[in-house]
């Protein structure tokens, strides 16, 4: 994939996006990047090397269990929803009856989330981060350049996982720890998100 060369899958090792460190354990673990495509279009449970069995799923999700929570709960709080009432709307939760069977399902999900936004970023034209956060519109450009460690701003790619100037900002810089605060951060991501189309 084209944001995917062996160079930025090491980066992603590195990363403080909890979604990019994901990308990498995913990959580590035996999911080959090119299966991500099939992945998104037909689900996790249709076979794939190291997410087809129990003792795949439950050993990725065990050891990367914090940062999949940590996604969770923060693809909850966007949709303004408890963590627990977010699962229950993800595909085969009905079916879950055991520890192992929920930490399938939780290590799927990611797959699956990682595999959707793959597919987003094979047809975006690879950027820096600092290129994505010049589209914004001023006072907003600043604010965001200044809130993002500096070498961050120079990885090619590094929006990486999503493909408009309104994806890069969860990607940026945690919005609490701002100045100008997480609502602020929130009311222009929704901004963004209705200009654009993507909600």
């Amino acid at each position: 994939m084209k944001t995917l060369n062996k160079k930025n899958i090491e980066a992603l090792k590195n990363s403080g996006l909890v979604i990019e460190r994901l990308a990498f354990a995913l990959i580590s673990h035996g999911v080959p990047v090119e299966d991500f495509e099939n992945i998104a279009n037909y689900g996790a449970q249709n076979g794939y090397p190291a997410i087809s069995y129990y003792f795949d799923t439950c050993e990725f999700y065990n050891s990367n269990k914090d940062d999949i929570w940590n996604y969770v709960v923060e693809q909850a709080e966007e949709f303004g929803e408890n963590v627990f009432e977010f699962i229950g709307h993800f595909n085969g939760v009905k079916h879950v009856g055991s520890c192992h069977q929920f930490e399938n399902l939780m290590t799927w999900y990611i797959a699956e989330k990682l595999g959707m936004l793959f597919e987003v970023v094979k047809s975006v034209k690879e950027k820096t981060m600092l290129e994505w956060l010049q589209q914004l519109p001023e006072p907003y450009r600043t604010q965001a350049i200044d809130n993002v460690e500096p070498l961050r701003l120079l990885l090619t790619g590094y929006s990486g996982l999503s493909g408009w100037s309104s994806g890069v900002l969860p990607e940026a810089f945690v919005w609490s720890y701002t100045p100008e605060g997480k609502e602020y951060w929130k009311e222009l991501h929704n901004t963004l998100l209705m200009e654009e189309g993507n909600v």
